[in-house]
């Protein structure tokens, strides 16, 4: 029997009767700069070149729609430009997630209030088929996006693992696949050990390349323990035990501690990584990934970036990168988390239609400016008047604060905490306002466009916020009169901004 020809790409497809045709068409789309994130270095100014939306070396983190942001980059030069994508996708476990914030200053054997906001959704009208039909193209334009060396690291559950599988192999090329990398996520205990099944215990992650032929890997390996020995109690050499595709399963990783551990930092009660974020994942499962298939200097992006671990990670490896958001808790939470680690000057942007003229809201729920008729449906924000000295330097030093801050007793604010607890956050709120601030920053000379955060102060999920400092000070060169912009987000994610003149010393 003659050997049977086996064409050189495979035809095997996943089909489902909803299934887009060909591949996503170019949109007419573009980024709208909302806020420049700079580090508190001190400096006023940054150049207007790094603020221009198809700048591919300012970091960038953008709300909105993933596809809309992945068609305005592959239109703004981003074509084959990212090193490394990692995506941790919605799973289409049919349920929704959340955000949860405890609110100190409870005393002590009192519960203490928790705010509980929408994430994001992860439940599917229309089935699998509607689950599919979202991710399927904008596989296909991360596959565009990917540099020729690049990789591509999709993190699901076995529940939905497979079905990705086969269109990864359709996208990308069977050939393209390198591993099914399996994550134990860590000791089983409680409900979950109650199951009458076997216990699930791990998530599942697919790596994928661009070309075969050329990509990037940096091998990593596990350090030997210093009493480590091998048979016949021979001492160890070498660089280490060299990581398998079954990772947090090996005796040397069992001894990996604090943010090294990859336990999923869900089943640590106490980890400090934690910021409430329900499916939030490890740094140091983002470190491993991002050593191995990135150097120094390469871009990385995460369209599905939740929290934004991805981002932090990236940040404190010496990468570039790029982040996409639909939920503005996720927004928060990362630009936070961004701000926390000392990364900037970074560009927060929205998508708008580039046939739209007018431009859209920024990315809050009330927005209010001050001088602004106070409203019911609207928080109160009031500064103090700033204060101003001029130095002996000809510099001027600037100190602006917070006077008050007041919520209205919105239904929309109420929800997200139980029943009974809004009016005991309210009463705390009246001694102490700061309770209610998750974030503030200051652009020290607002041009009544971008907002600069050149100053911010953040609630720590780890500190008590009644210590969250309510006034900034700056020295800054002596060009007056200026505008002073603050901005206010807090714990319900309301955010506001309010502004205020210094005319003379």
């Amino acid at each position: 029997m003659a050997n049977r020809r086996l064409p050189q790409q495979s035809s095997a497809r996943l089909v489902w009767e909803t299934k887009p045709a060909g591949e996503p068409r170019a949109g007419e789309f573009i980024f709208q700069a909302q806020e420049l994130v700079i580090p508190q270095s001190g400096r006023e100014n940054v150049p207007q070149q790094k603020i221009a939306a198809g700048n591919p070396v300012i970091n960038r983190l953008i709300y909105g729609d993933n596809l809309q942001a992945m068609l305005a980059l592959l239109a703004g030069g981003y074509e084959g430009k990212i090193n490394l994508i990692y995506i941790d996708p919605p799973f289409f476990s049919q349920a929704n997630y959340s955000h949860r914030v405890p609110i100190a200053g409870t005393a002590d054997g009192q519960e203490v209030p928790v705010i509980e906001r929408p994430a994001y959704q992860d439940t599917w009208a229309g089935g699998l088929d509607a689950y599919l039909d979202m991710l399927y193209p904008r596989l296909q334009l991360m596959k565009k996006l990917l540099a020729p060396d690049g990789s591509i690291y999709v993190h699901l559950d076995a529940s939905i693992s497979h079905y990705i599988k086969v269109i990864m192999d359709e996208i990308f090329g069977p050939d393209a696949f390198q591993r099914e990398i399996i994550w134990r996520i860590g000791w089983i205990s409680g409900y979950k050990s109650a199951v009458r099944n076997w216990v699930r215990n791990h998530d599942t992650l697919l790596f994928y390349v661009k070309n075969p032929g050329k990509f990037t890997f940096n091998k990593e390996y596990i350090p030997y323990p210093p009493d480590y020995r091998r048979r016949g109690n021979q001492q160890t050499t070498g660089k280490g035990y060299p990581m398998e595709d079954v990772w947090n399963a090996n005796p040397l990783e069992f001894q990996l501690k604090g943010e090294e551990s990859l336990d999923s930092i869900q089943i640590k009660s106490f980890s400090r990584e934690k910021t409430g974020f329900a499916t939030q994942k490890n740094k140091s499962l983002l470190r491993r990934i991002i050593k191995a298939s990135s150097n120094p200097g390469d871009l990385v992006a995460d369209f599905f970036c939740g929290s934004g671990t991805t981002l932090v990670v990236a940040e404190k490896l010496g990468r570039r990168w790029l982040g996409c958001e639909l939920g503005q808790v996720g927004i928060q939470v990362t630009r936070k988390r961004l701000v926390a680690e000392g990364a900037g000057p970074f560009l927060i942007e929205t998508i708008r239609s580039n046939r739209v003229e007018s431009k859209l809201p920024r990315c809050v729920t009330h927005t209010r400016t001050a001088g602004v008729t106070a409203s019911d449906s609207r928080p109160q924000l009031s500064l103090r008047k700033p204060a101003v000295t001029r130095l002996a330097s000809g510099q001027v030093q600037i100190t602006v604060g917070l006077k008050a801050y007041a919520l209205p007793g919105l239904q929309d604010n109420h929800a997200y905490i139980k029943k009974g607890e809004w009016e005991t956050l309210l009463a705390k709120a009246r001694e102490n306002f700061a309770l209610l601030i998750d974030y503030w920053a200051v652009d020290w000379n607002y041009d009544g466009q971008i907002f600069k955060s050149q100053w911010q102060a953040w609630r720590d999920y780890g500190k008590d916020e009644q210590n969250l400092p309510v006034q900034a000070t700056a020295i800054l060169e002596p060009e007056l009169p200026r505008t002073i912009a603050v901005q206010v987000i807090d714990v319900f994610g309301n955010e506001v901004i309010a502004t205020a003149t210094v005319t003379q010393a």
